[in-house]
């Protein structure tokens, strides 16, 4: 029975939980931007993607999910986070983020940095960002599995 409780208790904390915002409300940021934030299959799918910006939280995102925040306008240092245990790499890049304006970005599996190393494929990444249009992003958020 202690075993069964072990297991049930591993599988509860390795598998990813409910998208979270942590973004201040809209009101609260003057010229803020729309930002929103969908992630469509990227490995590793049971774990949470810590997404932030200026190294401020802003959410936890879970696979086939998405996010819609607040971000006040200019270069924004955007970092796309994994939890320790995920044993992923994570993903740095700057959004130039204008005022009062909206913005769509998928994250999704990155198969563009794969290469042959000692007789496997290997990549330095498993995720990458791209900003998507309005269109677009309606098409992927209608085939997230929910």
């Amino acid at each position: 029975m202690k075993q069964l409780f072990i297991g049930f208790l591993l599988c509860a904390l390795m598998s990813g939980c409910a998208t979270t915002a942590y973004a201040p409300n809209a009101a609260e940021v003057a010229d803020a931007a729309t930002v929103y934030f969908i992630r469509e299959r990227a490995e590793p799918t049971a774990w949470n993607l810590w997404i932030y910006v200026d190294e401020a939280k802003l959410a936890s995102l879970a696979d086939n999910s998405h996010v819609v925040v607040k971000v006040k306008p200019g270069k924004r240092a955007l970092a796309l986070k994994w939890p320790p245990l995920a044993g992923q790499k994570d993903l740095k890049e700057t959004l130039s983020i204008e005022p009062n304006t909206t913005a769509y970005y998928v994250i999704a599996a990155d198969f563009s940095n794969i290469r042959p190393l000692g007789g496997v494929l290997v990549s330095d990444r498993s995720m990458g960002i791209a900003a998507v249009t309005k269109e677009e992003a309606d098409r992927v958020i209608g085939q997230l599995k929910h």
